[in-house]
């Protein structure tokens, strides 16, 4: 059996005695299991709680891994340092090293692929340092690039002639979505305003900037923002929410939800989905709001523009800017058969892209071992 040593761009978490990473990642890896490809996960591990980290699904597979001491910079480095060299003992046992893009761990697992001349293959999920050293040279010399969003694939192609483009909607690009056609009423807004964000609770992705704006808008709507998702600042932000009496009674932190038939309710559910993420590749939240037609209100950052225009199919906010944030978030309920007909417009863009040359990402990794 072929032998693939991921590397897998999030820690491993550690809840109790069990180690558990996300569902899609888990997913993905069973469905090379069904291509006969033996997967080892290859990735720091981290003692994490419930709604620590976006995680769902108890590790069934092999791993290589040691524990990430972040108390520190030195003991950060004494973690890396621990587990490149595990990487250098054991990695002539693997026919492939695959590699996620970005993280530090995972670069240095690049460089040392490339020095010791074993064949790896990339995959670029998010905003990679394209400035990097010998980022050019390493990914020219990949076996193949494998990237989900049109702006990253467009530059990969240009030094790899292998790149592939997937769309990592579920179990990272080996499915794509199913196009429900039904005709979902938004048109009733009247009285008390529904807002959602969906994603990881953290700076990066704009809840400093959202918590802000919600302050901002005060008495100029009457509104309710739900927050779905876990993090590693879960705990921070749900404090911050729970001891002011405003945001108290605006704000509904649910903690991660795992179960995609119960979140496929909060995108119906609700009236406009806010986003001000800070870095992306193409997020699945987004695919998740195209395919329900909630209107999108998001900063243009990674891999957004790819498939989402300003005032086309969705309303743009600036980057780190609550002040701008508020206002949009006003102007779109003031003009909401205006995002209305954005969301028209998505769905039909997410029909479209589907549409396109995308391969599943299994596929890709099955055909470059037949070869």
């Amino acid at each position: 059996m072929t032998k693939l040593l991921l590397i897998n761009n999030g820690y491993i978490g550690r809840i109790d005695d069990e180690f558990v990473v996300e569902s899609g990642l888990a997913e993905f890896i069973n469905d090379l299991s069904d291509e006969n490809i033996n997967v080892t996960l290859f990735q720091l591990y981290k003692n994490i709680t419930i709604n620590e980290n976006i995680v769902g699904s108890k590790i069934l597979f092999n791993t290589l891994t040691s524990e990430f001491n972040d108390h520190n910079k030195y003991t950060k480095l004494y973690s890396y340092i621990k587990i490149l060299l595990k990487l250098i003992y054991n990695i002539r046992k693997y026919d492939l090293i695959y590699i996620f893009l970005p993280g530090h761990l995972n670069y240095f697992s690049l460089i040392v692929s490339f020095l010791l001349k074993k064949k790896y293959g990339i995959y670029v999920r998010g905003e990679a340092n394209k400035k990097l050293p010998f980022f050019k040279i390493i990914s020219k010399h990949a076996q193949f690039i494998v990237t989900n969003h049109l702006l990253n694939n467009s530059y990969f192609a240009s030094i790899n002639s292998d790149t592939k483009l997937i769309m990592s909607y579920l179990n990272l690009g080996n499915r794509v979505p199913d196009i429900n056609h039904q005709i979902i009423d938004r048109s009733d807004i009247s009285g008390c305003i529904n807002l959602l964000f969906v994603g990881r609770i953290e700076s990066k992705k704009g809840i400093d900037d959202l918590i802000n704006a919600c302050l901002l808008i005060d008495k100029k709507i009457d509104y309710k923002l739900t927050i779905v998702g876990g993090g590693d600042q879960f705990d921070q932000y749900r404090n911050i929410i729970s001891q002011d009496e405003y945001l108290k009674s605006r704000v509904n932190l649910t903690g991660f939800i795992n179960d995609r038939n119960e979140l496929s309710k909060y995108y119906k559910n609700n009236d406009l989905f806010v986003f001000p993420t800070h870095e992306e590749g193409f997020p699945r939240v987004l695919f998740d709001c195209m395919i329900n037609k909630i209107p999108i209100l998001t900063t243009m950052v990674g891999g957004i523009p790819g498939l989402l225009s300003p005032n086309i199919n969705c309303l743009e906010t600036k980057l780190k800017n609550p002040t701008d944030l508020s206002k949009k978030i006003v102007y779109a309920i003031d003009n909401y058969d205006e995002l209305c007909r954005y969301a028209n417009k998505a769905h039909e863009s997410l029909e479209n892209y589907i549409k396109s040359d995308i391969v599943l990402h299994k596929d890709i990794i099955s055909e470059y071992f037949k070869k």
